[in-house]
């Protein structure tokens, strides 16, 4: 656009030929943005920011129903425990995991859920429907205590089809990273705070010990990948449990298997070998 101010060079303006004609306009504007951006109140994130109600049929009884789940890419994954639990921002989708049929008691962790057979579903109508007491999940979220809950009727369910070890000891380790997200929110000035905890970190490792047995007998019966893990990630994950139930020459025995692999990736491999050195610290 030619500048409205051209020519004035001969008045005694010639400066001003390339004046922005809207200066003082155009700092304030400046000036109001950042003096917003700096009052602006921080983003307050809430749990039910990354779930939403998502409708299922019951493989068992045929009622429709709504479970929650988290959101596909929502929750951003900022690391993870040495047993590979994940850990996200905002939220701990471990919680989330289990689906529960609330009209006949048939539950099942996610990957698993749609996965029966004719005979799978008798067994569970006979063992499970039918003791089942109805119950409803009214929060907006699930608390840690429904959460367990949840993996209780999953583990009931999975132990009335007959599920393999792998399933059984998969909802197992859930349930010991669920009692450790418990565990770390528990409210440090809440009444009794440290029977809390401690009787929280008993029942995680009541949880890890019965995952360690199952995973035990998996990888001498099944053929990986192994609930979605691959040769290497279980084994690390055995070499992990084995550490936390201390059983050492076990332990020991993973690790190498990990250290000595060609199709080990090195992210393995890296923590394998901070296992070895744990291993090595413990007196």
């Amino acid at each position: 656009m030619a500048n409205l101010l051209e020519g004035m060079d001969r008045l005694g303006f010639g400066y001003l030929k390339n004046a922005d004609l809207f200066e003082e306009e155009h700092k304030q504007e400046k000036e109001e943005t950042t003096a917003n951006a700096d009052n602006k109140e921080p983003e307050i994130v809430m749990e039910t920011d990354f779930i939403l109600d998502k409708s299922f049929v019951c493989p068992v009884c045929g009622a429709k129903f709504t479970s929650k789940i988290v959101k596909a890419g929502k929750a951003k994954l900022i690391g993870s425990d040495d047993d590979l639990r994940p850990k996200y921002a905002g939220i701990d989708t471990v919680k989330y995991d289990a689906i529960m049929c609330e009209e006949c008691g048939y539950a099942a962790l996610s990957k698993y859920f749609t996965n029966l057979t004719p005979p799978q579903i008798k067994l569970i109508r006979e063992n499970v429907c039918s003791q089942y007491k109805k119950i409803s999940y009214t929060n907006d979220i699930y608390t840690y205590d429904e959460a367990i809950e949840r993996l209780q009727m999953s583990l009931v369910n999975a132990m009335a089809k007959r599920a393999k070890a792998s399933e059984k000891a998969y909802i197992c380790l859930k349930m010991a990273w669920v009692y450790r997200g418990k565990a770390e929110n528990l409210p440090k000035n809440a009444s009794k705070y440290e029977q809390y905890l401690a009787d929280t970190k008993a029942a995680e490792m009541s949880a890890i010990k019965n995952a360690y047995e199952g995973f035990l007998v998996s990888i001498e019966k099944e053929i990986p990948p192994i609930c979605g893990m691959d040769d290497s990630t279980i084994t690390y994950l055995l070499a992990n449990l084995a550490i936390k139930c201390n059983d050492m020459d076990n332990a020991k025995r993973f690790i190498s298997r990990i250290l000595l692999s060609r199709t080990a990736n090195e992210r393995i491999k890296n923590r394998a070998r901070d296992l070895k050195e744990l291993i090595r610290q413990t007196p």
